[in-house]
């Protein structure tokens, strides 16, 4: 296991996500915007429930050790 997978499932980002979307509305902000890494099921799943919605991705935006190229994942928030 790794060190940080010791911390998965407790709610950690729930809470980040829940302080962030509270100091973003404090602050009169529109939305909220964030990209992630294909193949990351956990924070796309995090940030789904928490409301975002996909809408673009930048294909071959990151090149792996291997060569692998993976795209990003491009989500908002309305606020």
């Amino acid at each position: 296991m790794a060190i940080t997978q010791k911390y998965w499932g407790l709610g950690i980002g729930t809470a980040m996500i829940q302080e962030l979307i509270s100091i973003a509305k404090q602050q009169h902000l529109l939305q909220l915007e964030l990209e992630y890494m294909e193949g990351n099921k956990r924070g796309e799943n995090l940030y789904k429930k928490m409301g975002f919605s996909h809408v673009g991705e930048h294909p071959n935006a990151v090149r792996l050790k291997d060569e692998q190229m993976l795209k990003l994942i491009l989500m908002i928030k309305e606020l």
